[in-house]
């Protein structure tokens, strides 16, 4: 369309600006694409974490964490996001007795991250909460990722206790090994040999 308005004013200035337009729509388009692309990621690692959930300890039900791409509204979905996730892991570690004590499951850094998103709103501020923002987001986009993966993969098989969230003593593996294997040891031959003379 820009190409035919270069046109029909007969101008090299239109056709050079016509060209330049299509190219900044062309990359604004491409990074529309890419900055959905990677909210579709960022909600499928929360939506996935909260799979990892029993129904049970749930504050939030796996789907609902795709209201955080509505526009506007996304500014209170992610207070409610950087509290009901963190909260849901928290339960379950603990059922799953693979809870840490001072573990706040990424809740710090998700609130920070919101205030930081509504900041992005005030003037002058907004430059410096910007990139608090990305580093934020990032960094609780990494936390729950690994928290899921920590669920998903069962971590620690419980081995926790019950009163402070610490982990119990373990034993270690050659003690294992010597109370599970009771067959008879092989004698060395040079016991053999003594034993002949």
């Amino acid at each position: 369309m820009l190409a035919l308005f270069a046109q029909k004013g007969g101008g090299a200035d239109e056709a050079a600006f016509a060209g330049m337009m299509t190219t900044i729509l062309i990359v604004a388009c491409a990074a529309l694409a890419v900055g959905i692309a990677i909210a579709v990621f960022y909600c499928l690692t929360l939506s996935k974490a909260l799979q990892q959930v029993r129904s049970g300890n749930r504050d939030m039900e796996p789907g609902q964490v795709w209201l955080v791409l509505i526009p506007l509204f996304n500014l209170y979905w992610n207070f409610k996001i950087a509290s009901d996730i963190p909260s849901s892991l928290r339960r379950e570690f603990r059922e799953r007795g693979m809870g840490r004590s001072g573990e706040d499951y990424g809740a710090g850094v998700g609130k920070w991250y919101a205030i930081c998103c509504i900041l992005g709103f005030v003037p002058i501020v907004n430059y410096v909460s910007g990139l608090a923002q990305l580093v934020l987001w990032i960094i609780f986009w990494i936390k729950i990722a690994g928290f899921s993966k920590e669920l998903r993969e069962g971590g620690g098989g419980g081995d926790y206790d019950d009163e402070d969230d610490r982990p119990k003593k373990r034993r270690s593996r050659d003690e294992d090994d010597e109370e599970e294997d009771d067959r008879p040891r092989k004698r060395r031959r040079s016991d053999d040999d003594d034993e002949d003379d």
